[in-house]
């Protein structure tokens, strides 16, 4: 699995790293919940992130941000234990934005806690989220694009031979400016793993597609995008865009 992470920016307030941590929780299929509010022995407790999985065995994930200008100390984690048991969550995670006490990566030892800064807090999710959110997405925005490029579409190819000239020689055109597009993305080009995963070359991905493929076929958004969700972005812009220049050509959609 190559490294990547899923967002280019760290989060500069706590309310932009609860956001952030509940949106890559929501895109990894969970329903989540922010500022949940929980009982415990010690009274109420609210919990910055709740995302629960209905599956046979429900998966109870709870996090909490601390976008803090010092160490997390020991006694965050063991309010935090306390809350995780109560809920019988299956992990909790504590996101610090500057590191943790000695006491208290102590305290989380051999326990279902885990403390993380941004970046570890994406680590533990970049798989799912790329096969459950990015690679959908890529094949929802990329569907009529692949359409327009497939050679055995009847139906586009009876479109085309419709068209006068001029209109035909265009979209020819732009079939070849656009094939590499259409098929360096699809989840088929993403080298398979032994156990059927999915994963995805180093980012970014510029010197590896210039030497495959040529700088002119990609914008500059796709080649120097340093994280998954830029990425994704950057593509689904191109597939747009290159979608509406084939609609201009046959005048309506595929």
């Amino acid at each position: 699995m190559s490294s990547a992470l899923i967002e280019a920016r760290s989060p500069t307030t706590w309310r932009d790293l609860k956001r952030n941590v509940a949106r890559i929780l929501a895109e990894c299929g969970y329903e989540v919940e922010v500022n949940k509010a929980r009982l415990r022995r010690r009274g109420r407790a609210n919990v910055d992130v709740y995302a629960f999985e209905r599956t046979r065995s429900p998966d109870v994930i709870i996090v909490e941000s601390r976008h803090w200008k010092r160490l997390v100390p020991q006694s965050v984690v063991h309010g935090f234990r306390d809350v995780v048991t109560t809920i019988h969550a299956q992990r909790g995670f504590i996101v610090s934005a500057i590191g943790f006490e000695a006491e208290a990566v102590d305290a989380a030892a051999g326990t279902n806690i885990r403390l993380v800064d941004w970046e570890g807090f994406q680590e533990q999710f970049v798989r799912r989220w790329f096969e459950r959110y990015m690679v959908p997405r890529l094949e929802q925005e990329s569907a009529a694009l692949m359409q327009y490029m497939e050679p055995i579409n009847s139906r586009i190819r009876r479109k085309a031979e419709a068209l006068p000239s001029e209109r035909r020689k265009r979209f020819e055109a732009l079939q070849r400016k656009y094939l590499v597009l259409s098929m360096a993305f699809t989840p088929n080009a993403w080298v398979s793993e032994p156990r059927g995963g999915l994963t995805w070359p180093d980012i970014p991905l510029r010197a590896l597609l210039i030497s495959s493929h040529g700088v002119d076929l990609f914008s500059a958004d796709v080649l120097d995008a340093h994280a998954l969700r830029p990425l994704l972005e950057a593509l689904t812009g191109s597939y747009r865009d290159a979608i509406a220049d084939l609609e201009e050509v046959f005048g309506d959609p595929p």
